[in-house]
């Protein structure tokens, strides 16, 4: 088969992705993204990626992103890094203008101010920014929507068409690892 990268929500210790990626037939990575204590010496997601992506590049690895860790791992297939780009519940909110971009960033930028600890991105989803993106991922594409999705119903398949290569979509009920990782078998296997 070959290697997969799970990006799982932000500040989860990853323990329930590395059990279930027992399943996966080749070599899996869900790092500990806990704040102050994250997997290697660096607690910036990117950074972890890119040292493990780095170590992979040539075997084309399916990377995984979880809710807002999408955007992150949209890019890391756009730069053509990956075999394969799975998003779980990550086709993002309602579209944002860029003035309620910036707006949303300062908000969170004076929460982060307020408390260090605070984990997560700013809320901002700016349709011109993710069509373009979108349009260059070539690498087939496995979107998973759970009931934890942001993404309105009517908004999934418009914004699955927005990819360039193939795309499914899977519907689950819920957003446990061993149904989304058995789902990525099932996905890639095929």
């Amino acid at each position: 088969m070959t290697p997969v990268v799970v990006v799982h929500d932000v500040g989860g210790d990853g323990a329930a992705w590395r059990d279930a990626l027992q399943e996966w037939p080749d070599d899996s990575f869900a790092p500990d993204l806990v704040l102050g204590r994250a997997t290697g010496d660096r607690t910036d997601v990117v950074w972890l990626l890119l040292e493990q992506l780095e170590a992979w590049r040539g075997r084309r690895p399916v990377i995984v992103g979880c809710g807002e860790h999408s955007l992150a791992v949209e890019t890391f297939a756009l730069a053509d890094w990956v075999g394969g780009l799975v998003l779980v519940d990550g086709l993002g909110g309602a579209w944002t203008t860029p003035e309620e971009q910036i707006d949303a960033q300062n908000e969170w930028l004076r929460a982060k101010a307020a408390d260090p600890d605070l984990v997560g991105y700013a809320p901002v989803w700016v349709e011109e920014f993710y069509v373009a993106l979108r349009r260059c991922v070539r690498c087939p594409v496995l979107v998973v929507e759970t009931p934890m999705s942001i993404t309105a119903p009517a908004d999934v398949e418009p914004r699955v068409q927005q990819f360039a290569g193939s795309v499914e979509v899977v519907r689950l009920d819920d957003r446990r690892p061993a149904a989304v990782v058995a789902s990525v078998i099932a996905w890639a296997g095929s």
